[in-house]
């Protein structure tokens, strides 16, 4: 009997192949949580392919037996006691590669980032991912097996991503937010480079009952050229915690409060006494600098700043705001001995959300 694997990962608990059996792996990347047997004692044929081969337990290719080696990788489990019994004698398995974290990732999904959506190939870009996953049409199941998905943490450990389809090089991620009832998720993914020439595919791993310990690292998710990062997505009266290396936490002024957002969750002020603020730190007192946000008006609104960087030391400091400087026009002001300042030529639109960017090349500019 012929068996030959289709494109869709595959994950069994064991695998043998019987006496006269022939199995063909091909693309498919195939995950063995237990034991690999070729042949019962006379024959049998495993041919590897392209795909990668996470093997849990032991390896045994009998007298008779044939295993072909493929150009996927071969990976067995590290910390774990395996053997390998080649009783046909010269067997190759290929290349074979110790998994850093466990091999039994029974889930995978491809992510293709889109090169004509590249304005140049970046490097160690945060990417995000976000959207509901709950395997409706045949998409990724990111709720945990105790309500119907797929994720065996009940934190989500589980779900890691990748720069290779054996989930094995994990990549720097944070997970911002996770509702294992509905898949609901927020994650931002360090990709080490996004090319502008061709398609950057990256992997998304889940379904691993041995994971117990967190995985995502937002701190190196974004590197040192990110001052802050902020996702305002804490609770009313919580104050925002930076993501950054730094961290520079916010402070909650009369408790704006949480609802949704452009990206998961938001904070809604009410235009006079609420705000976020924290003390004026060195590290901001830069002359080139991006600032980014989403923005929703509800009502129409002059002279309201949006964020706006003051201290007594002007103009050492390298103060800016970013205004509304007529009727829901964006503005950005710098003062540095006389006020600079431009303002948008649209207007945000109230109830919709904009997009809201402020930079500065260097000094005078």
């Amino acid at each position: 009997h012929t068996v030959t694997l289709d494109a869709t990962p595959v994950t069994v608990s064991s695998l043998t192949i019987n006496d006269g059996g022939s199995f063909s792996q091909g693309a498919n990347n195939l995950t063995v949580t237990g034991n690999l047997v070729v042949g019962q004692g006379a024959s049998g044929t495993y041919t590897a392919g392209s795909g990668t081969l996470k093997i849990g337990g032991n390896v045994t290719i009998n007298a008779g037996a044939t295993y072909t080696k493929g150009s996927g990788i071969v990976t067995l489990k590290k910390g774990a006691t395996q053997t390998f019994t080649d009783s046909t004698s010269g067997q190759d398995l290929g290349t074979v590669q110790i998994s850093a974290g466990d091999t039994t990732y029974s889930y995978s999904r491809t992510i293709t980032i889109d090169k004509t959506k590249v304005p140049s190939t970046q490097s160690n870009f945060p990417v995000l991912i976000t959207g509901t996953y709950d395997g409706t049409g045949g998409i990724a199941d990111l709720r945990t097996v105790a309500n119907g998905g797929k994720v065996q943490s009940a934190s989500g450990y589980d779900i890691v991503f990748t720069s290779d389809s054996g989930c094995v090089t994990t990549l720097d991620f944070e997970r911002v937010s996770w509702l294992a009832t509905t898949g609901v998720v927020e994650f931002w993914v360090n990709v080490t480079s996004v090319s502008s020439l061709v398609d950057t595919v990256i992997y998304m791993c889940y379904g691993n009952s041995s994971i117990v310990a967190d995985q995502q690292d937002a701190v190196n998710t974004w590197d040192i050229h990110y001052e802050a990062v902020w996702h305002l997505n804490d609770s009313t009266g919580v104050n925002p915690v930076d993501s950054t290396t730094d961290p520079f936490t916010l402070t909650q002024v009369a408790s704006p409060v949480q609802t949704s957002g452009k990206i998961g969750g938001s904070l809604d002020f009410n235009g006079s006494s609420q705000a976020l603020c924290r003390a004026n730190n060195a590290a901001y007192n830069i002359e080139t600098y991006t600032v980014e946000l989403w923005a929703k008006t509800a009502t129409t609104g002059t002279g309201n700043m949006i964020v706006e960087k003051w201290d007594s030391s002007f103009p050492g400091s390298y103060p800016y705001a970013i205004p509304f400087n007529t009727v829901n026009m964006v503005g950005h002001k710098i003062y540095d001995g006389t006020t600079q300042q431009l303002d948008e030529t649209t207007a945000l639109t109230n109830g919709a959300w904009g997009w809201v960017v402020a930079y500065r090349t260097n000094a005078g500019e």
